[in-house]
């Protein structure tokens, strides 16, 4: 599973505070993985945080859509801390 591997070289890359080389690390496993993958929601996660760490708002936002079209289950304090109002689960519940 080499994607696995580069998703966790890209969130060791985060904690250092290397955002590009943690968005290139988690490109990497994004384009290995196969999409039905049930890690790769995570991965669109992890990205998500390194454009953030980035300031890179708008990819950022993208990639979270992304996971959570794919399954993943993103919290209203990470949506709040990209400036998304209301959040897609509020959207979704009608709120």
């Amino acid at each position: 599973d080499n994607h696995a591997l580069w998703d966790a070289v890209g969130q060791y890359e985060q904690r250092l505070g290397r955002w590009r080389e943690a968005v290139a690390a988690h490109d990497q496993a994004i384009r290995l993985a196969p999409m039905n993958d049930p890690r790769v929601p995570g991965y669109y996660v992890n990205r998500s945080f390194a454009y953030s760490g980035m300031g890179d708002r708008d990819a950022a936002v993208n990639d979270a859509r992304q996971a959570e079209r794919l399954g993943a289950s993103l919290g209203p304090a990470y949506w709040k801390k990209l400036g998304v109002t209301p959040t897609p689960a509020d959207t979704a519940q009608g709120r």
